[in-house]
């Protein structure tokens, strides 16, 4: 129940024809028929990712189209590379699948990004430049931030 309310939440907030009344924290940016929300970084529990850390990267894309799409790249001028990744760290060289009609989420229990050796610290309120490449939709970049710790929302609560 609570994914499925979310999942509506997310619809509405992606112009789903409603007023939006939920300001969500993180990035957002639209390529296409895709939909990316809540992209952010979130900051260590000792409050610095130090200079050549790997740094998880999350999101959620909703694709509101009548294809399917797949994320294949993700790119960063802040680290030596990044990757797209499973719940293990371990590399996803096919990217991730986006169906017609559904919201990936890419949170830590899943697959993420992981912007791999990062030039300087990154602090909460830092921006970190994102490029995401789909195989049929293109590319969306957005200017990330690195979220306090215990503010690590991705979505809409229940409550909104």
């Amino acid at each position: 129940m609570r994914l499925c309310v979310a999942m509506l939440a997310f619809a509405t907030a992606c112009g789903g024809g409603a007023a939006q009344t939920h300001n969500a924290p993180g990035a957002t940016a639209d390529v296409n028929s895709l939909a990316i929300r809540y992209a952010h970084i979130a900051e260590p529990d000792d409050g610095v990712w130090a200079k050549g850390s790997d740094v998880a990267a999350y999101l959620w894309v909703l694709n509101q189209g009548e294809r399917s799409d797949r994320l294949v790249a993700a790119s960063s001028p802040a680290a030596d590379s990044t990757a797209i990744v499973d719940q293990q760290g371990k590399s996803l060289p096919g990217g991730v699948e986006l169906p017609p009609h559904e919201a990936r989420q890419m949170y830590r229990d899943g697959p993420h990004l992981l912007l791999r050796g990062i030039h300087e610290e990154l602090r909460a309120g830092d921006y970190v430049k994102l490029t995401v490449r789909f195989s049929k939709s293109g590319s969306a970049s957005m200017q990330v931030h690195v979220q306090r710790s215990g503010y690590e929302t991705v979505g809409p609560s229940e409550t909104g």
